[in-house]
């Protein structure tokens, strides 16, 4: 009976700690979709208002 208990012990926490492992893995992806469309929205945005306070040709340039 001692031996189930720790093989099922030991099952359980591998299966948690590979749970664990790649929930990290997607929340790391996730993370860092959501930083890159921030910052691609913040770039737009400051696009946008560039061409509206100094031209669109001139807001190209600056932000190349």
């Amino acid at each position: 009976m001692p031996l189930f208990i720790f093989l099922s012990a030991l099952l359980n926490h591998n299966f948690t700690y590979a749970l664990t492992k790649k929930t990290a893995a997607w929340e790391s992806k996730l993370g860092s979709m959501l930083s890159l469309s921030l910052s691609l929205s913040l770039s737009l945005s400051l696009l946008k208002w560039m061409k509206l306070l100094i031209g669109k040709k001139h807001a190209y340039l600056i932000l190349a």
